[in-house]
């Protein structure tokens, strides 16, 4: 009979495929991760051998690179997928959420790219004809999408005007203009400007580029930033060390570094000892001590002090010492200064600190002499008439006849009067009956005293099986498991290097087997249905080594099942995973997205109007493109007559 049902297992072995999970009769009944089952019941195949990135229920809900969710036939096939988020109904059925923008969610089955028919529809109901909502600077006119020009952001009150045009516009007289005021960013009116790009310095309507110049009049620069100072109205760095502020004049110091302080417009070192900022023109004399450290300011000498050891709050000095107000807790102020109060005391007063008002936990206060008494050990509070009898006890011990009573063995904590009553067991210990009985040694916590079966944690070194119990691995030094598996096996430990590659239940109990690479073995078919991360099962049921550039693989040794290396900037991928379209702005070469240009913003004609500095890190890094709508590959450095020459020539290119 034995042998007639290990030949049926044979044969039930060969008729099913690598990757089944669980078998019954001559059929598969589930896959493991990441493989989907046939509608025969007779193969697992890899999710992206069929187009497929996530599953779930044995059905595809997302599509890996190259592929588009068909949400007509619920399957993944070749394309570009514009859907960004799907979710599964309750009949399993996959829809579409949420589309790339530019693309339109119809029927919530699929995204189409409405630009040629309706451009700006971001949402429609039945065809790219008939919008419901558009994107951001067009409004919607009965079914069709109306671009306000050059809009960024429509008024929320009336979306049929602009709120917020594109960079280098500004809206007047209900329309987005092009202010042609060179390096301004924002606009007073038209060809007035209001504030100029980084680097640039507002000289009457315009804008000039002076470095570091932060106010401008007809005669050259008036004030420069922080850090700079007036050089034949130009703007240098502060000449002199450690000044900071040299406003009016770069050779002359206006503020310096804490520390220091200005004497004929250079930096000298405080000599107030703890000063953080002297007086100007006087080292001497300090305005603003160093608090961090502990120093106050006396006002009427403008020196710094700072309390004695222990005090919080003191006062100014007599006889070159500070008068102490305050002290920290248990100490007391005695003759200026903090002394300690006695043992066990918190807060005291009088001569020699003798008066105690509040003892420590684990002492008692005498109310007569004002001292505190050392309670019995364990003892937390104790009486007043002989300090060894015992009203409250640490944690882990009761009262027993004024005494602090140890918790009963494997107690954590008790009844604060009965130390055999407990309410708190150790682990490896379950509570019953007021006591601590053993656990099964299998389990960390349980329900019940010696039963394998009650285990809620295991102990270490043992691990929770599909039949919950609690199961030593056998193999030496394992210490702890790294992963539960749901078929009939068990997994592998992970605190030690040696491993137990897997353990089967049969006739004779637990034991340990030896397969090398297997994560996850069926003792069922007496097959690994999983290898370890870096290995790939193949037809023989065996791991082998993936390849070097596949942290997984399946299938082959080549065949990735992750990480593949992302390319920045790009937006379709094929089916090789290797980028095929990027982003607006972006080319592909060598097979990655490279940029065409430097330009960040165009407008409605496809004119490129701003661009960035790649060398300048921030906000701060763009600049109008030329009069043609390119951008230079220099440094962008202009000076007013380039700006001039260049505005020029922009309004007759705008012109013609």
């Amino acid at each position: 009979m034995f042998y007639s049902i290990f030949l049926l297992v044979i044969v039930v072995s060969s008729q099913t495929t690598p990757y089944c999970a669980n078998v019954i009769g001559n059929l598969c009944v589930s896959c493991v991760d990441d493989y989907i089952l046939s509608e025969d019941q007779k193969s697992c195949t890899y999710k992206r051998t069929l187009g497929c990135e996530t599953i779930n229920n044995n059905k595809c809900t997302s599509c890996s690179d190259g592929y588009k969710f068909d949400f007509d036939n619920q399957k993944c096939v070749i394309g570009d997928e514009y859907c960004l988020s799907t979710k599964q109904l309750d009949n399993n059925d996959v829809v579409c959420t949420y589309c790339m923008s530019g693309t339109t969610l119809l029927d919530s089955k699929k995204c189409v790219n409405c630009t040629s028919e309706n451009k700006g529809c971001s949402q429609a109901s039945n065809s790219c004809s008939d919008c419901d909502v558009c994107e951001y600077g067009y409004y919607l006119d009965n079914t069709t999408c109306v671009r306000i020009p050059n809009c960024k952001e429509n008024d929320p009150e009336n979306v049929t005007k602009c709120q917020t045009c594109i960079d280098m516009y500004n809206y007047r007289d209900d329309q987005c203009m092009w202010w042609n005021v060179p390096n301004c960013i924002s606009y007073i009116e038209r060809g007035v400007c209001a504030t100029c790009e980084y680097g640039y310095t507002q000289v009457g309507t315009g804008c000039r580029y002076v470095p570091y110049c932060t106010q401008f009049d007809s005669n050259g620069c008036t004030s420069c930033a922080k850090g700079y100072g007036l050089n034949n109205k130009n703007c240098t760095k502060c000449e002199k060390a450690l000044c900071t502020s040299c406003y009016s004049d770069y050779s002359q110091c206006d503020e310096c570094a804490d520390g220091y302080t200005t004497v004929n417009g250079q930096c000298m070192k405080c000599e107030v000892n703890g000063c953080k900022k002297c007086v100007s023109e006087n080292p001497y004399k300090c305005y603003e001590c160093n608090s961090d450290n502990g120093y106050k300011l006396i006002e009427d000498t403008k020196q710094c002090y700072k309390c004695p050891d222990h005090c919080t709050e003191c006062s100014d000095m007599i006889n070159s010492v500070h008068i102490c107000s305050e002290c920290e807790t248990g100490y007391a102020v005695f003759d200026m200064k903090c002394a300690a109060c006695g043992e066990g005391c918190m807060t005291c007063s009088g001569v020699a600190q003798e008066q105690c008002s509040l003892c420590k936990y684990g002492y008692h206060l005498d109310g007569v002499n004002k001292k505190c008494y050392k309670c019995a050990e364990n003892c937390l509070s104790c009486q007043a008439e002989s300090t060894d009898v015992c009203e409250m006890c640490a944690q882990g011990y009761a009262i027993d006849n004024g005494k602090c009573r140890k918790c009963d063995s494997n107690c954590i904590s008790c009844d604060s009067s009965d130390y055999s009553k407990c309410l708190t067991c150790k682990d490896g210990y379950v509570l019953v009956s007021d006591e601590c009985q053993t656990c099964d040694e299998s389990c960390q916590t349980c329900t019940s005293p010696n039963d394998y079966r009650a285990c809620v944690k295991c102990a270490s070194g043992f691990y929770k099986d599909s039949y919950n119990e609690c199961i030593k691995c056998t193999k030496e030094n394992c210490n702890a498991i790294n992963k539960v598996s749901i078929y009939n096996i068990e997994t592998t430990c992970n605190i030690c290097s040696d491993t137990c590659d897997y353990k089967k239940r049969d006739e004779n109990g637990y034991s340990c087997g030896e397969i090398s690479f297997c994560d996850v073995f069926d003792t069922t078919r007496k097959v690994c249905v999983e290898c370890q991360r870096g290995y790939y099962l193949n037809a023989d049921y065996e791991c082998k080594k993936c390849s070097e550039e596949c942290l997984e693989c399946v299938n082959t040794e080549k065949e990735c099942k992750e990480h593949y290396k992302n390319v920045e900037n790009c937006v379709f991928y094929d089916v090789n995973h290797k980028c095929k379209t990027c982003e607006n702005e972006y080319k592909m070469e060598n097979g990655v997205c490279v940029k065409v240009g430097d330009c960040v913003t165009r407008n409605d004609e496809g004119v490129c109007i701003v661009c960035e500095n790649q060398k300048i890190v921030g906000d701060d890094n763009k600049y109008p493109a030329e009069y043609n709508g390119t951008c230079s590959r220099e440094e962008h450095v202009v000076n007013s007559s380039q700006s001039i020459f260049t505005i020029l020539l922009f309004a007759v290119f705008l012109i013609i």
